[in-house]
């Protein structure tokens, strides 16, 4: 109830009418104050009744809005506080991130890396590093913050997005960086082995018995000769330090010496035989005039030159079972080899004469496919894994380094550049090329799948050459760097 002025006939003048409801419209009856005279609302009292009820509902309004606005101070501290967590968040995250790429790019100078030195590790490490930006910026925040930060959301999208494509944009740089490309292929039937000689830009081709050579020119290759000697599957291909000849062996257990000619031709000069059985590796040292071979009758025949012909002048037997590979190192020092007895023999030439010094059991878990000399301290045997191996100062004896990779199905070739310090190591999935940085930590620079045989790079590193086993091509791959 409440009170409204309303003038009175009988006073001539306005007095105060009390108790009036508020909700009483035009033609209701109200008392004077003053004199009880009882009179009905006119439009004009009605009018004022009617300002008075709004003042009362206004009345009313601001109340309720001034609870919405403590409500919505609330609601808005909220915000605030968990749009500064976020941004806390964000900016802790782009300050970690930004010091990953940093430290990776620090590591890079302090190793003063060259090109070749940059490894799938390191890829490894930016693509997680990318994906773990690209998740952050992909993750549903809370709705309620959503929905209030719109403008300072795009800012946050676009900073992802800056170091996202800093790091994409870096990694693609890195792989134009590393990537041997494939720039020709020739079809060639089944191929064991491949071996260029540089002297006469010359690629040597096994094809089952077939001896084949081509001349390597822009990116090409022409075939030149082919020789049906052989009386069997070729197995290996071994070149001389000269270039001047090479000699091959396999199936028929003979093996043959071609000499090369200055226009590039070859030809039969010589025949070697001592092997009962498949001759699987042959290796010659620097001086061109000792070989080794090996093969399925589990000997090694040691060949001494003698004024323009070849004798054999040692055999060696500590093997249980078949040898699949020989290695000599550079300096003639030590001769290394594998067999499917999954045993490592190691052999020193001591007063011309070769003996072992060392015998590695059960070196793999598998049969052993393959060794590769480093130097010599170091050596490196494939088997369903890649093994290092490291000569111990103390003893002098070659005890495991490290595995560097395993489930590869059969690591049949491992191959060293010893100038650009580069290895190539051929399985049943693909061509894996590794660069030496470190002595005992090398890096992974790039893989090739496909199944190869005779994988080998060219002495300047431009090339690598194999013979691509699914598609039955002789592929070139060109350095892109």
């Amino acid at each position: 109830m409440s009170s409204i002025n309303i003038l009175c006939p009988f006073h001539s003048k306005v007095v105060n009418f009390l108790n009036i409801d508020l909700n009483v419209k035009i033609g209701d009856r109200v008392a004077c104050d003053e004199c009880g005279l009882i009179r009905p609302i006119s439009i004009v009292t009605g009018l004022e009744i009617y300002n008075r009820m709004a003042t009362q509902q206004n009345s009313q309004i601001d109340r309720l809005l001034d609870q919405e606005v403590k409500t919505l101070e609330k609601l808005k501290n909220k915000l605030y506080k968990k749009t500064e967590e976020l941004l806390q968040n964000i900016k802790s995250l782009e300050k970690e991130i930004e010091g990953q790429i940093q430290k990776t790019i620090q590591n890079f100078q302090n190793l003063k890396l060259t090109q070749y030195q940059i490894g799938q590790t390191t890829l490894s490490q930016l693509q997680k590093m990318a994906q773990q930006i690209s998740l952050y910026k992909n993750q549903e925040f809370y709705q309620e913050v959503i929905d209030n930060i719109q403008n300072y959301q795009g800012v946050f999208i676009k900073q992802f997005d800056t170091a996202l494509k800093y790091v994409e944009d870096y990694k693609k740089s890195i792989e134009e960086l590393i990537t041997y490309q494939k720039c020709y292929e020739h079809p060639q039937e089944i191929c064991f082995d491949l071996q260029i000689a540089h002297k006469h830009n010359l690629i040597i081709s096994n094809c089952e018995n077939k001896i084949r050579s081509y001349l390597f020119k822009d990116d090409k290759l022409l075939q030149l000769q082919e020789d049906k000697s052989h009386r069997g599957y070729i197995e290996t291909i071994c070149l001389s330090n000269s270039q001047m000849f090479f000699f091959s062996g396999g199936v028929d257990k003979i093996i043959r010496i071609w000499k090369i000619s200055d226009k590039g031709t070859f030809e039969l000069s010589q025949e070697l035989k001592g092997h009962k059985d498949c001759i699987k590796s042959i290796v010659i040292n620097s001086q061109d005039n000792q070989l080794f071979s090996t093969g399925y009758d589990q000997t090694i025949q040691i060949w001494n030159k003698c004024e323009s012909q070849w004798q054999q002048s040692q055999s060696l037997n500590e093997h249980k079972r078949e040898i699949l590979q020989l290695q000599l190192s550079q300096n003639d020092k030590i001769l290394v080899s594998v067999s499917w007895d999954k045993s490592i023999n190691i052999y020193q030439s001591i007063s011309k004469v070769w003996k072992m010094i060392q015998k590695i059991e059960n070196a793999h878990q598998y049969d052993i496919f393959s060794v590769c000399i480093i130097n010599d301290e170091q050596f490196v045997t494939g088997s369903r894994e890649v093994i290092i191996w490291q000569r111990n100062s103390s003893t002098g004896l070659f005890t495991q380094l490290r595995i560097l990779q395993s489930n590869l199905g059969c690591v049949d070739r491992i191959k060293f550049h010893p100038i650009l310090k580069i290895m190539i190591s051929q399985n049943s999935y693909a061509v894996d090329i590794w660069r030496f940085v470190e002595v005992d930590d090398p890096l992974q620079i790039q893989r090739l799948k496909g199944l190869y045989q005779g994988s080998i790079l060219t002495n300047d590193g431009q090339y690598l050459i194999a013979y691509n086993v699914d598609n039955k091509k002789i592929i070139i791959n060109r350095r892109l760097f």
